[in-house]
């Protein structure tokens, strides 16, 4: 069973659908659901305000009850608004502004639900289950240090 001190059961369904649709798994990378990397979201969210998690939590939950496909209509349409430029004018307008709003809220939405999918993914972590498709593994990912002079890995 899981527990986060930071979401909600209903935010966490919300957490594996939309990792499911950033990551829904190719053939050399694990779906997101399948790593179990979201046992460690608490870790990543104990650094984030305290204002930031409630609205996560509460975009989380959002997600949990629309269908899949409206999840990944909102995520393009955020990716889309956010990497659009926001042109700055001398003249300040209230349609500018509020354009301008606009954009900034998409970018940051985007940019923070990305972040916590990805962090949590790209993290290495999968509850130590042997049994479950590990990321680093999948991509080669081998860290080595070893110092210059040194000939043969340590």
């Amino acid at each position: 069973m899981f527990y986060s001190k930071y979401l909600t059961p209903r935010a966490y369904q919300g957490l594996l659908r939309l990792g499911d649709v950033l990551l829904p798994g190719t053939a050399h990378m694990p779906r997101f659901s399948t790593t179990h990397c979201i046992g460690h979201v608490d870790e990543i969210l104990r650094a984030t305000a305290d204002k930031d998690r409630e609205d996560l939590v509460l975009v989380l939950r959002l997600f949990s009850v629309l269908p899949t496909g409206l999840v990944g209509f909102l995520l393009q349409y955020a990716s889309k608004v956010s990497s659009a430029p926001i042109v700055t004018t001398s003249s300040i307008s209230l349609v500018h502004s509020i354009q301008a709003w606009w954009k900034t809220q998409w970018r940051l939405l985007d940019l923070g639900l990305r972040g916590v999918v990805f962090s949590v993914y790209y993290s290495g972590l999968n509850n130590g289950l042997s049994q479950t498709p590990n990321v680093h593994r999948q991509m080669d990912y081998q860290l080595i240090c070893q110092p210059e002079h040194c000939d043969k890995p340590v």
